[in-house]
């Protein structure tokens, strides 16, 4: 049986003037998990709808934010996802990547318990930690000379995070939940409440490109070296581990202006498979790849909203898809 369907929203962008630091980038987006209404003017209360609770840890520097922790409104198997960064060196838990000073990082954690400490070899008191990933972080991002636009765009199991320069547009991408549907009830095939839960990064060598759905780069695709793309999936049970997951198919650029004869947008479902094994992982769940648009963007159709656009660009139109609402 398929999931339940996500309701995507937009969160208030943000903009970070010039001279941020990482620490700016994480109090950011916990910053943002504290709005009561969404872009669109609807109202948002976290932990209720679509809407994320967000915390964050100032224990490592007083008053100063180093990692944010965000936790989805549906959590059968407590959930958390933290997004951590500092300007000093730490040694947290890592996955492929390995730690660096002024750079985003993100890990998932399962069966959770209370939060330690993103520093700590266990983040959380119980469960299974997926180890950190590697987003970019302010040198690349231009922190010194350019003001930043921050996007958070979230739904009942899922949030994506994207940082776009304000010059021209290039961005860096993650985010996590339960984003793909096995759609089918076998015990291997999901956790014991049906889902896959996954955490995914655009990497911190290169913004995204221009051609992320044609080939195989950017955050849907999963790459084996230190600083590239990851889409990380935990193995079902408790289990720690994790698999590449990689969407299935290349796609082109669709105009911006393309719609079906009677006006809709076009939202072709998108699935993805396990790159290791060659197993079938599921379809994404309100994902599908649609008309080129810039990144954060409400779609609308015939006056109604249809979904956000999730492209390559805050800036640019192209490759893109569609978070339905």
């Amino acid at each position: 049986m398929p999931l339940s369907a996500l309701n995507w929203r937009l969160v208030q962008p943000r903009t970070v003037n010039v001279g941020y630091t990482i620490n700016d980038l994480v109090n950011t987006i916990y910053v943002m998990g504290q709005d009561t209404t969404y872009a669109d003017g609807t109202t948002r209360t976290p932990g209720s709808g679509s809407a994320w609770t967000w915390t964050r840890d100032q224990a490592l520097s007083p008053g100063v934010t180093t990692a944010a922790i965000g936790v989805p409104p549906i959590n059968a198997l407590n959930l958390a996802y933290i997004v951590a960064g500092d300007v000093s060196a730490r040694t947290p838990t890592m996955n492929t990547d390995a730690w660096a000073i002024n750079a985003l990082i993100i890990g998932m954690n399962k069966n959770s318990g209370a939060y330690n400490s993103w520093v700590n070899a266990a983040p959380m008191t119980s469960g299974q930690f997926s180890g950190f990933v590697r987003n970019t972080g302010p040198t690349a991002l231009g922190s010194t000379t350019v003001p930043l636009t921050v996007i958070m765009i979230e739904s009942q199991e899922g949030f994506v995070v994207i940082l776009g320069r304000t010059d021209n547009g290039s961005s860096g991408i993650l985010g996590g939940g339960a984003l793909v549907d096995p759609l089918s009830g076998g015990a291997a095939n999901g956790e014991t409440d049906g889902r896959l839960y996954s955490v995914f990064t655009s990497g911190q060598t290169a913004f995204v490109a221009s051609t992320w759905l044609a080939n195989g780069a950017g955050p849907f695709n999963s790459l084996t070296s230190a600083g590239d793309a990851h889409w990380y999936t935990f193995n079902v049970g408790a289990l720690a581990t994790t698999r590449n997951t990689v969407k299935m198919g290349n796609f082109t650029g669709l105009t911006s202006s393309l719609t079906a004869p009677s006006g809709e947008i076009p939202n072709i479902p998108l699935s993805a498979y396990f790159s290791v094994t060659g197993q079938y992982a599921g379809q994404y769940r309100q994902i599908g790849v649609t008309r080129n648009a810039a990144a954060g963007v409400v779609q609308e159709q015939q006056g109604t909203k249809k979904g956000i656009s999730l492209g390559y660009s805050v800036q640019i139109v192209g490759q893109s898809v569609l978070l339905g609402y």
